[in-house]
């Protein structure tokens, strides 16, 4: 026999839609003259953004039901042709406040690199600043200095 009388019941659903754009987006075609090419300095970019909803009605019928409505956003700016900035953030309406959150720099230094990763707020706060080697065969030769905030700092 049908629970309740019925053949079906509503359990639960996602939504998600998003979009992409970067320094191309807004160019004009290929056609662009090489004078128009050199007056216009071009510093490559992209965002992403994406919109999430899910709603959940539980294992049963007298389950409460829960949903979550998260909008997400990345994106990275290369400054110059050595720097690069980048972060990862994100906002949960249901909670009013921000989710994981993180900011990342990238110094090309020849045959080295510099990495830095901040997450300013949330439970993961921390940071970490790397100096490496990029051969990737060299990869383990690097300066490494790391701090959170939950960790006492014994150095």
């Amino acid at each position: 026999m049908l629970e309740n009388n019925r053949i079906a019941r509503f359990k639960n659903s996602n939504l998600s839609a998003g979009f992409s754009i970067n320094d191309k987006t807004f160019t004009k075609s290929k056609e662009d003259s090489e004078e128009e090419k050199r007056d216009f300095y071009k510093i490559p970019w992209n965002l992403n953004m994406n919109f999430s909803q899910s709603v959940n009605k539980g294992t049963n019928l007298n389950s409460e039901t829960t949903s979550t409505n998260t909008l997400g956003f990345s994106g990275n700016i290369k400054i110059t042709k050595k720097w690069k900035v980048g972060f990862r953030s994100g906002y949960d309406f249901d909670e009013k406040d921000f989710t994981y959150t993180s900011i990342d720099i990238y110094r090309d230094l020849h045959c080295w690199e510099m990495l830095f990763n901040w997450i300013p707020i949330g439970f993961h706060q921390s940071y970490t600043f790397t100096i490496r080697v990029k051969a990737a065969a060299l990869r383990d030769l690097k300066f490494e200095k790391k701090k959170d905030w939950f960790t006492p700092d014994y150095n």
